[in-house]
């Protein structure tokens, strides 16, 4: 009994150091989202600018996390951790600190790097204390975590910026990681892969040039125009740098990822699905954060407050969807939520067409009711499934499966926002009043609140580009339910015995 009480206590001390980690790092991904207006008025940055400090984190948390897992397998998971839990921290005080946009940019791309670092241990080191039949309710809790995040990040940033400034967003991260660390060192035991092979820096590069070249030729893209040499020439190096990270991983004797995975069917599938799923809600954030505040004129700390109804399910429902996922199948539950996620998207876009928020309450809660389901259950069913070896890397893809989704996210539906705005503009708002006075309302410029008419019109065009956006994004939901639904196991996943 005292053993078993003993070994109880110690799971609880790894979950708890786990889940103020993982807290600190959903924090600052959702944190900033509703600080992009204030940061792009202190530091004058250029909208292209605004979605990079979004994506400058994401980006290198996606090529580097698959290499993060592997190097925790390689030199211990829990010394891994605690190094990209430092740099982590760092690259926060940078970012507080930081004079210059580009400052910025660089400290949260380091940022993100800790965070890669960090983020395949945090979960390795909780299934390898949970390896038996409470797995599912751990990774429920450690989605609540992150569902946490994504609910206190939005508010907590609205008081620190209307009591303080933008720069405490970052600074924030500081205790939370210092506590953290502590617990880590006092309480979670050293693990690795004793013949874990060494990182292939190849496929690691050519991933890099992939993503990054991908992503910045569509963010670049409502700047030249799709159709622009330069635009077509940064998605083509984006395609070829990824083709050739396959090839290089299917020659590699030690691949940094085991492509060949991806020929099984659920797993294929899984990966797929968390792209799709971050992809819509990692846009919807962000575009919602600057429709609160840009064009409907409130405040940090309103904003944050009005995007609650989004996040507050996702908060409630991952702890009852992680014990659900240790009794039904994912296919149940990964197709009910993508099917809540693409209705829920579909309705926001439709009830923005009205002007006001109001309309689109209810559709915000299904939402992030369906994204709670989705993220609980897949982690859970992917992780139980893996080998012991494998997990740091099995981590590794999802991880970046879904950050890569969060990524082109931002910038497909920013520049797809930016391509309606343009639109609307052209066939409505010529005429009748300047394109700059309008760009000026929908940037936040302090000064261009006080013209009525720009207001009105900016209004009208964000309102517009807004649904339209969301209303084809929802089609991204959409593919992700029928994936889950046709190619899913219909059986829930089985879980290896606790040691």
């Amino acid at each position: 009994m005292a053993t078993t009480a003993g070994r109880s206590a110690a799971h609880r001390s790894v979950l708890i150091a786990m889940v103020l980690a993982l807290g600190t790092l959903t924090i600052d991904a959702t944190i900033v989202r509703v600080a992009l207006p204030a940061i792009q008025r202190d530091l004058d940055i250029s909208d292209v600018a605004q979605q990079c400090v979004v994506n400058a984190y994401l980006l290198t948390l996606g090529i580097f996390v698959v290499a993060g897992g592997r190097l925790g397998d390689l030199l211990g998971r829990r010394r891994v951790f605690l190094a990209g839990l430092a740099l982590f921290t760092a690259a926060s005080v940078v970012s507080g600190l930081a004079p210059s946009g580009g400052v910025l940019l660089a400290a949260r791309a380091v940022q993100g790097i800790g965070a890669a670092v960090m983020m395949p241990g945090c979960t390795a080191i909780v299934t390898d204390a949970y390896a038996g039949e409470h797995l599912g309710h751990a990774m429920g809790i450690m989605a609540g975590t992150a569902a946490a995040g994504l609910s206190i990040g939005p508010l907590l940033g609205g008081v620190l910026i209307e009591v303080l400034s933008w720069r405490w967003i970052f600074f924030v991260n500081v205790p939370i990681a210092a506590v953290a660390a502590l617990l880590t060192l006092r309480n979670v035991p050293e693990s690795r892969r004793p013949d874990a092979p060494p990182i292939d820096i190849h496929g690691l590069a050519m991933l890099g040039v992939g993503l990054g070249a991908l992503t910045l030729g569509v963010m670049q893209a409502q700047v030249w125009g799709w159709g622009s040499l330069a635009t077509l020439s940064l998605i083509a190096a984006g395609a070829l740098g990824l083709a050739a990270f396959v090839a290089v991983e299917l020659r590699a004797e030690v691949p940094l990822v085991d492509v060949r995975m991806l020929r099984a069917r659920a797993f294929a599938a899984a990966n797929a699905i968390g792209f799709f799923a971050q992809f819509v809600i990692t846009g919807l954030v962000v575009l919602l954060a600057l429709y609160l505040q840009n064009v409907l004129g409130h405040t940090a700390l309103t904003a944050g407050v009005m995007l609650l109804p989004l996040t507050l399910p996702v908060l409630i429902s991952s702890p009852v969807a992680g014990r659900l996922a240790d009794r039904i199948s994912p296919r149940t539950i990964v197709g009910t939520g993508m099917t809540l996620l693409t209705i829920g998207t579909f309705a926001i876009g439709a009830a923005a067409r009205s002007g006001s928020y109001w309309p689109m309450l209810p559709a915000l809660v299904v939402v992030g009711g369906g994204f709670a389901a989705v993220l609980t259950s897949m982690t859970t069913a992917i992780m139980a499934a893996a080998p012991s070896d494998d997990r740091g890397m099995v981590s590794g893809v999802y991880t970046t499966a879904r950050d890569i989704g969060a990524s082109l996210g931002v910038a497909i539906m920013g520049t797809l926002l930016a391509t309606f705005e343009a639109a609307r503009l052209d066939t409505d708002g010529a005429a009748r009043i300047e394109d700059a006075r309008v760009h000026a309302v929908l940037a936040g410029a302090p000064s261009a609140s006080h013209d009525p008419v720009a207001v009105r019109l900016a209004a009208d065009v964000f309102e517009h580009a807004f649904a339209t956006t969301l209303q084809i994004t929802a089609l991204a939901a959409g593919i992700g339910a029928v994936l889950a639904w046709t190619l899913l196991e219909r059986t829930r996943p089985a879980t290896a015995p606790r040691a």
